[in-house]
């Protein structure tokens, strides 16, 4: 009997919710959106959604970015490490990066990000690597094309920030005294606040606009007709893999994508995992050294905020891109390493994002490059070798020359596609002239233009 009686409740729940789909389909999209209201609805995603997901990001981070700091405590030193055992140690990190991506991705499309993140976030090495992309599928559910790039900004600015605290708290840690090393209360204290964000996450998130208990019915509608018009060709649509793989093949740029991915990522982790040993040139102790990072964390993550609202406001991706990879450069060279590195990857993965309306394909596209791109982490892990050490010249430079590098794909993508499609149908059309719920055929449709 009680069996019986939870069936029919789930039963009751689905249908509900199937109700509600049914009903948001039918919206009309040619109604125009009132902006006030509009904007009403962007406020209390903002208020609902960005605070407790930038603190989530902001604590995985931290814990993900805390071996610099251990290591100028002399873990390797704790652990017996000898010659480059402390890299080989980064690069098997990576390796479940790669691999779990794009299932937990998958999973995060299928079952939902207020379900799946937060079991990302609980700190199992092998699930934590979905939690950006995740991030990243979700926030395309709230925000229109042009709006995800300043959203995206605020997590990218929560790693730089991050980096900035662990130094602060790596300062406190490694003062205490009892029957543990400072880099390990490190590792307690980090991960413990990384696992409450995900506690917090399970009971605020909402599944989609469409459940969200802080919208009317009336927002909801507006809500769901905003995503239509200027995020997803089919709003909460249903995962079927053997649909959404077909991207790596339609998509003209993919393979451009993982190119510009692994290019631009190698700066980004170089950054991230070796910044206190970069700091530590300078010949300061082990204190002052993790204080030093804070302040160029801050610095970029002041940057980096400014730079994705300037490409929401201008609408472009490409030349952001280019024009963050440019400054990358002679940062490396200088080790003058400041997180504006951090911008390419905000812009690359807005960029894709933006250009894939199909919501199963881009949440199959989005863990891909993001794991592939992950790849870069192997080759940063492995140039900041010992004997280079104080001044690292080789792998800044290395560092560099990848930054570079991916700037040619980027120009060349930006200027080739929609001239192209332009001169072909003899019309000039721009992806924000386009309804994405005309782009049911995806890259296939006759109106389909890229998004830079």
């Amino acid at each position: 009997m009680p069996s019986r009686r939870r069936s029919k409740t789930y039963s009751s729940k689905l249908a509900w919710r199937m109700s509600i789909k049914e009903s948001l389909q039918k919206t009309d999209l040619t109604v125009g959106i009132d902006r006030q209201t509009e904007k009403r609805i962007l406020r209390k995603f903002d208020l609902h959604i960005i605070p407790l997901m930038t603190f989530m990001f902001l604590c995985s981070s931290m814990d993900l970015s805390n071996l610099g700091n251990a290591n100028s405590d002399n873990i390797e030193g704790d652990l017996g490490m000898k010659g480059t055992q402390y890299n080989i140690l980064l690069s098997i990190w990576y390796i479940p990066v790669v691999l779990f991506g794009p299932p937990v991705n998958i999973l995060t499309k299928k079952y939902g990000a207020s379900l799946i993140l937060p079991i990302a976030i609980f700190g199992t090495v092998t699930i934590l690597p979905g939690f950006y992309p995740g991030v990243i599928i979700y926030l395309t559910t709230f925000y229109k094309r042009t709006e995800l790039a300043g959203r995206l900004g605020a997590f990218f600015a929560a790693g730089a920030i991050a980096n900035g605290f662990t130094g602060l708290i790596a300062y406190g840690c490694f003062q205490l005294v009892g029957s543990l090393h400072g880099w390990q209360y490190l590792f307690l204290v980090e991960g413990s606040a990384t696992n409450l964000s995900g506690i917090l996450a399970i009971i605020f998130l909402p599944y989609n606009a469409a459940r969200a208990k802080f919208l009317t019915e009336e927002k909801k509608e507006v809500a769901y007709r905003r995503m239509a018009v200027d995020s997803s060709d089919t709003v909460d649509s249903k995962f079927v893999f053997k649909d959404a793989i077909k991207v790596c093949f339609e998509d003209k740029f993919f393979f451009c994508y993982m190119m510009v991915g692994v290019s631009s990522g190698v700066p980004l982790y170089s950054v991230s995992t070796f910044l206190v040993q970069i700091v530590g040139r300078l010949g300061y102790g082990t204190i002052q050294t993790n204080l030093l990072t804070v302040a160029p964390n801050v610095l970029g993550a002041v940057t980096l905020v400014s730079f994705a609202n300037s490409s929401d406001h201008f609408r472009n991706r490409a030349l952001h891109i280019a024009g963050a990879l440019t400054l990358t450069m002679p940062i490396s060279l200088a080790s003058c390493v400041v997180p504006v590195v951090r911008s390419p990857l905000l812009f690359f993965a807005t960029w894709y994002n933006n250009n894939t309306p199909d919501e199963g394909r881009r949440a199959l596209i989005t863990g891909i490059i993001e794991a592939v791109a992950t790849l870069s982490g192997l080759i940063s892990s492995n140039i900041f070798l010992l004997q280079d050490a104080p001044q690292y010249i080789p792998a800044l430079a290395i560092s560099a020359g990848f930054g570079g590098f991916a700037i040619c794909p980027v120009l060349s993508m930006h200027l080739y596609f929609n001239h192209k499609k332009d001169k072909e149908q003899g019309v000039k059309l721009r992806a924000q002239d386009v309804s994405t719920a005309e782009l049911k055929d995806g890259f296939k449709s006759e109106k389909f233009r890229y998004f830079y």
